[in-house]
């Protein structure tokens, strides 16, 4: 098995255990370190990007758990339209089961980040799903969740 070009000084490093690493080694895995934190994604964009991926089926296999998990990751750090695609899947029982309830939480998120364009979709939840109080109830989840992710809107 070949090891990655960023990672190559790193595992070169590792192979001395017991050494002690003299300046130079050290500069190297401080480099090689380096270069593998900027290697992973972490950027909100990379997040939603990832799970659109999964979700439509872009370069790789869909994949709707991982979807519901990169989508996630996306939505905790304020992206609305991360948000939107968990309620489209909420709705239509993509990574598990038909939750409206799940649904309208998440477009009330989406809602909040200022993605105006989902009122269509809470006023049909609303209007054909659920109760006023399940409605009530999702909002008040929805308030929840960007209270504990602490992500302004």
């Amino acid at each position: 098995m070949s090891i990655s070009p960023i990672l190559q000084p790193l595992s070169e490093l590792n192979h001395k255990v017991g050494s002690v690493p003299n300046e130079q080694e050290k500069r190297e895995r401080r480099a090689a370190q380096y270069r593998l934190k900027k290697a992973t994604p972490v950027s909100i964009a990379s997040y939603y990007r990832l799970g659109m991926m999964y979700h439509r089926g872009i370069e790789r296999p869909v994949d709707y758990e991982k979807a519901l998990w990169w989508y996630t990751r996306a939505a905790e750090q304020g992206e609305a339209l991360a948000a939107c695609d968990l309620g489209e899947m909420s709705v239509k029982g993509r990574g598990g089961p038909q939750d409206y309830l799940l649904a309208a939480m998440w477009f009330n998120i989406a809602h909040t980040f200022g993605l105006k364009c989902v009122q269509s979709d809470l006023d049909t939840i609303s209007a054909h799903h659920l109760t006023a109080l399940e409605f009530k109830e999702a909002r008040k989840l929805a308030e929840e969740w960007i209270k504990k992710f602490k992500v302004e809107s």
